[in-house]
């Protein structure tokens, strides 16, 4: 059987803001994102390869090392999605995904940034990240 960080979700979630758009898994890996604009070409695309465990593969990622639960939920009224895994001895750790946008001189502002702040909870946490730009 395999482990659940080997198990792909089709449950996504979107982050964006008009000038970049990405989907995330629920397990917060980066699987899908296109640069500089929407329309464009995926830089991240392990979505599109239909061979077993692709999606893991390809895209940006900070891993829990033996990830054994994880949630995610997006704040409330926000485009800020938070994802908390945790390893079989319950060490969390909570990663924060969004791409900012502000006003300044009197316009909206929206780099094409996507923005990760990790987090570790109290405890012993082993994290991996990964970084593997794929494009078809």
């Amino acid at each position: 059987m395999a482990s659940l960080a080997d198990r792909t979700s089709r449950e996504l979630a979107e982050l964006g803001h008009c000038q970049v758009a990405g989907l995330l898994d629920a397990f917060g890996r980066l699987v899908r994102a296109c640069l500089a604009r929407p329309d464009s070409d995926p830089v991240f695309c392990g979505l599109l390869d239909g061979r077993v465990g692709a999606a893991e593969r390809a895209g940006f990622a900070t891993e829990l090392m033996g990830i054994a639960a994880q949630g995610q939920r997006y704040r409330q009224n926000t485009a800020v999605v938070e994802t908390v895994p945790s390893d079989a001895a319950i060490n969390p750790l909570r990663l924060t995904d969004f791409c900012p946008r502000f006003r300044e001189r009197g316009r909206v502002f929206k780099p094409m940034t996507f923005i990760r702040i990790v987090e570790p909870q109290p405890g012993r946490t082993r994290v991996r990240l990964r970084f593997k730009r794929v494009n078809y």
